[in-house]
């Protein structure tokens, strides 16, 4: 049973509805949970995208003009293998991403949570004991203080950003 006495306090401070809060009960992620997340992780692509090339075009400019001398060292083989593993990296994270974007799947978890609140940022703590689970979700540094307390937790399966939540 879920107490809702507080559930308006938890849709305005994550920013959900109750028509997000039928869908993640049903396992999947809303139309507007979905776009709210492209634009979150919008921000991720351009970091990767951007960080990549530089690393890329640093790393393929200075490979060739050591090439043309013929003398590659040990450093620019290190900058070009760094700049190759970031740009995999980068597309390995992006992979993540648009799985739980266009997956459209939500996990759940439900357990005991705490808010904990620093100078920085507030952090959803949800420890659960079966299936064993303790995870923290960074949440914004605006989160209002909320009470903790038993809850459920919808959130996304591979990059684990909490999507909603209600109290039991």
């Amino acid at each position: 049973m879920t107490d809702s006495s507080s559930m308006p306090d938890l849709m305005k401070a994550l920013g959900f509805s109750g028509d997000d809060l039928e869908a993640n009960r049903a396992g999947r992620i809303s139309h507007r949970q979905r776009r709210s997340l492209a634009k979150e992780y919008a921000l991720y692509y351009i970091a990767l995208a951007l960080g990549s090339m530089i690393f890329l075009v640093i790393g393929f400019a200075v490979a060739i003009g050591r090439l043309v001398v013929r003398s590659m060292g040990a450093g620019e083989i290190c900058g070009l293998l760094i700049g190759i593993g970031f740009l995999l990296g980068a597309v390995y994270t992006a992979w993540i991403m648009t799985s739980d974007l266009f997956g459209g799947v939500c996990r759940t978890v439900t357990g005991d949570a705490t808010f904990e609140a620093d100078s920085d940022e507030t952090t959803l703590r949800v420890t659960s004991s079966s299936p064993a689970f303790d995870h923290r979700f960074k949440l914004a540094k605006s989160f209002p203080a909320l009470p903790g307390g038993p809850m459920r937790v919808y959130f996304t399966p591979r990059m684990k950003t909490l999507i909603g939540m209600e109290r039991v």
